[in-house]
């Protein structure tokens, strides 16, 4: 997923125990954006990544991001905390919009709001002190 965060997944899971592009100045969502997206890196460091550390830390091994056109969208990321031995699912669910190229996500799950880009088939989010990368699948 997601975010990023402070993605409510991420912030959860660490707390717990750990489109459009160029031009486009549309402020409703587009088709570039829509579709379904894997997430690939976050902060640089390909997924399965560990995040936080020792009963704080989570592993997040995948997260699918599926942006519909209809200005919907929801993420369901698997992880792991710290001294588990099962992966466990988070769902985000929330809407999104466009606006100069750039994808607000209004996360309905947690109330929070971030950004991303999409450029061709890739998608990088932003928010407090992570970057996600995800492709389009």
């Amino acid at each position: 997923m997601r975010r990023f965060f402070p993605k409510a997944w991420l912030a959860v899971a660490i707390l717990a125990v750990a489109g459009a592009c160029g031009s486009d100045d549309s402020t409703s969502p587009t088709q570039g954006a829509a579709g379904s997206w894997s997430l690939q890196s976050i902060n640089g460091s390909a997924l399965p990544m560990t995040l936080g550390s020792g009963s704080q830390a989570v592993t997040v091994f995948a997260s699918t991001l599926t942006i519909s056109a209809n200005g919907n969208y929801n993420e369901v990321v698997t992880l792991r905390p710290a001294g588990t031995t099962s992966n466990t699912t988070f769902t985000e669910t929330g809407t999104w919009t466009v606006t100069n190229g750039f994808v607000t996500f209004n996360d309905q799950t947690d109330g929070i709001t971030y950004t991303g880009l999409v450029n061709g088939n890739t998608l990088t989010e932003n928010t407090t002190g992570f970057t996600s990368v995800y492709v389009r699948q």
